[in-house]
């Protein structure tokens, strides 16, 4: 009797297609968000069957953050070992962060950035491990760059500011915006065309609605703030504010177009925040008013 062949193993099957597929969610609902019913139908498989690879959810998600990690590590030691001036190998170092950051299939970094508080705290060594390196080699370069009296000040500061600007494109970036380069300020330095952005980030890409956006963005950048301070989960914060996980999920990645200034201010209120609305009158230099958010 013959017997039957076995069917091929399905794409999603495998543990780094499994692994892009968590990524994918992770970054999208948040980890709190994400069931593993959700994952098993985004891979095509049965129910149970991500647990042939990993044990429960917090082992995926720490597969995921060192597999980011790791995959970064690569092509940034690559990078360190060419022969280049340091402003050129700094403004290598920026491409390849951005692509581990915006490329497709490459949420496994944007994941550690959101979710970094839902790990274990004997997982979250191990990511610090693997990060203290990939901090590192940012750290030669910078250091290199200020002996060659091409950055001033702190260099562990410049490298973090540095993370901070490169970072926080995975929140507000959105392939497909409309996008109209609108700095006008441009000056060359080491060969490099730089543009001289107006202060509002969303003005300089050409959004309509670019005042309203940046005041979204800093009152939903105190929210993530004050959640962090608090070391509150998602899903508690959530449970404050009064919204879904998934949405407060949404919020905190920059996803606030519909979302009205009113309801991110209770927003700061439920999490114990006065807010004070103050008039005054305009600069004589300009006919019409402005809105801003100032923090105290």
């Amino acid at each position: 009797m013959r017997k039957a062949r076995k069917k091929p193993a399905q794409n999603g099957n495998r543990p780094e297609d499994l692994l892009r597929v968590c990524a994918r969610l992770f970054r999208e609902q948040g980890f709190d968000g994400t069931s593993i019913r959700d994952i098993s139908r985004a891979a095509d498989m049965h129910s149970g069957s991500p647990f042939y690879h990993f044990k429960t959810k917090q082992e995926m998600l720490l597969a995921v953050m060192e597999q980011g990690l790791t995959d970064g590590l690569r092509h940034l030691e690559a990078v360190a070992a060419l022969k280049l001036p340091p402003a050129t190998k700094f403004r290598k170092l920026v491409r390849v962060h951005l692509g581990t950051l915006r490329e497709d299939g490459h949420d496994f970094i944007p994941v550690m950035l959101y979710d970094w508080r839902s790990l274990t705290p004997a997982n979250r060594r191990r990511v610090i491990a693997l990060k203290d390196r990939y901090d590192a080699l940012w750290q030669k370069v910078t250091d290199e760059l200020q002996a060659e009296g091409l950055m001033q000040g702190d260099p562990q500061l410049a490298r973090l500011f540095t993370f901070g600007v490169l970072n926080w494109t995975a929140r507000w970036y959105r392939a497909g915006a409309p996008r109209s380069w609108k700095m006008s300020k441009r000056k060359v330095i080491d060969g490099t065309e730089i543009h001289e952005g107006s202060g509002n980030v969303y003005r300089d890409l050409g959004y309509p609605d670019a005042d309203e956006m940046l005041v979204k963005a800093q009152l939903v950048a105190k929210i993530s703030e004050i959640i962090r301070s608090q070391e509150l989960t998602q899903v508690e914060a959530a449970r404050i504010l009064g919204v879904t996980q998934p949405k407060l999920s949404g919020l905190l990645r920059g996803q606030f177009r519909g979302i009205s200034e009113r309801k991110l201010i209770d927003c700061l209120t439920s999490l114990g925040r006065d807010v004070q609305i103050v008039v005054k009158n305009a600069p004589r230099r300009r006919a019409a008013g402005k809105l801003s958010v100032v923090f105290a």
